[in-house]
């Protein structure tokens, strides 16, 4: 089992730091990006190939008051065979008052009969703001693996101040149904949900590839993508985050 925590605090000076963490194998994190907008980058690692049979992953991410924190991931989510078995990660986040949040992991591929599933719980404060993306391609296109994945489940629970506002439940059986077809993939390779909670007049990005929609839910606003590749859909996100995140108002020292 491996396990992630990380906690977040705001110096005097401005600057966010990770003022505490620990991990097990195969989670790590890297050593910290301070960017000039005034975001403090956590990168999450994984010492091995991807989440195999038998996997199950524990991460926690507690965002102080007032902090400003990017969480990346340096690779793909890959999901290997776990004929039998399954590979399972939960994930939990806490984002303090007046605090940002990005969290926008990699893209997951799911390789031939793997079985994934992935519980995460965020906890809001009233005066956050948050924006996370769950994507999913179709499988490893390059080697003919177009939905060969067994299940893959996905639930996100949103709560602010307390009371639930946003529930999601992805949950896709493999040969039950033409995921290509219309409601589905519709011929792409990849599907995609954000989430944004605290943000106003929103646009969406135009960008090659993608085709997204967005609608109210709750206190936030979901966007729904299809995209024709995973890093499409990626980099849509990242836009969309770098077009609605609260810019820098005064400089942070080293």
């Amino acid at each position: 089992m491996g396990e992630l925590f990380v906690r977040t605090q705001r110096q005097a000076n401005g600057r966010t730091i990770v003022a505490n963490s620990y991990f097990s194998n195969p989670l790590k994190i890297a050593k910290s990006f301070y960017h000039e907008d005034g975001y403090t980058e956590v990168m999450t690692l994984l010492a091995g190939p991807g989440m195999l049979k038998g996997d199950r992953y524990n991460i926690s991410f507690e965002m102080g008051e007032n902090t400003r924190t990017l969480i990346t991931a340096q690779s793909y989510q890959k999901l290997y065979n776990s004929t039998d078995g399954e590979t399972v990660q939960k994930v939990a986040i806490q984002v303090g008052e007046n605090a940002e949040l990005c969290y926008m992991p990699q893209p997951a591929i799911p390789f031939t009969n793997n079985t994934f599933r992935s519980n995460m719980e965020i906890k809001l404060a009233l005066s956050a703001k948050f924006i996370f993306t769950d994507i999913l391609a179709c499988g490893r296109e390059g080697m003919g693996e177009r939905l060969k994945f067994a299940r893959y489940s996905s639930r996100v629970c949103v709560n602010v101040d307390g009371k639930p506002v946003f529930l999601d439940h992805t949950r896709l059986f493999t040969g039950q149904a033409d995921f290509f077809g219309l409601g589905f993939y519709e011929g792409r390779v990849c599907q995609g949900l954000i989430y944004l909670y605290g943000y106003d007049n929103i646009t969406l990005p135009v960008y090659d590839g993608v085709e997204a929609a967005i609608s109210q839910a709750g206190g936030g606003h979901v966007v729904r993508l299809l995209s024709e590749s995973p890093d499409a859909a990626h980099q849509f996100s990242r836009l969309l985050w770098e077009s609605v995140r609260t810019p820098k108002t005064g400089r942070t020292s080293a």
